[in-house]
């Protein structure tokens, strides 16, 4: 269950932000994040998951993958809760992100009803996303490596 509190739903994302950030920033994340747990689709997305499992809710993982990454921009990662919002109505234009939200996808593809259906979609959206940013200096090279061996995984595995 989502509680809204960073610190409860993720300590070890909430920890490493404390690494990396003032309270004072932290204390942004945390509104942000609990702005974000309160949408629909952020808590029905954990709909199939068994009560009284622990779990990383989608918006602390895509912030650990753009860490894991060494995405550490305050803006980025904030803008990423951001595009997370059922009132946001497009895609984040900044690549690093859409990546991100590509690679937690396709590691949750398993969990879906048609993830093979998913699974193209998510590829198409790849390619068209490397295709306009190949030469882009701000594209992360690790996020891009990381989604490269996913869908060979989900590939070789489904």
């Amino acid at each position: 269950m989502i509680t809204g509190s960073l610190q409860t739903d993720s300590p070890s994302l909430y920890s490493k932000l404390k690494r990396l950030f003032t309270i004072s920033e932290i204390s942004e994340f945390e509104a942000s994040y609990q702005v974000i747990s309160k949408e629909p689709k952020i808590r029905s997305e954990n709909g199939w998951r068994e009560k009284g499992v622990n779990f990383n809710p989608k918006p602390a993982r895509i912030l650990e993958i753009l860490l894991e990454c060494g995405i550490t921009s305050k803006g980025t990662l904030l803008t990423a809760l951001e595009t997370l919002s059922d009132h946001e109505t497009q895609a984040s234009p900044e690549p690093n992100i859409r990546l991100a939200l590509i690679l937690d996808a396709i590691r949750h593809l398993s969990y879906q009803q048609t993830p093979q259906e998913n699974y193209q979609h998510l590829k198409s959206e790849f390619i068209a996303l490397q295709e306009t940013f190949s030469n882009s200096p701000n594209l992360n090279r690790k996020l891009l490596d990381k989604v490269h061996s996913a869908f060979r995984l989900y590939q070789k595995f489904s």
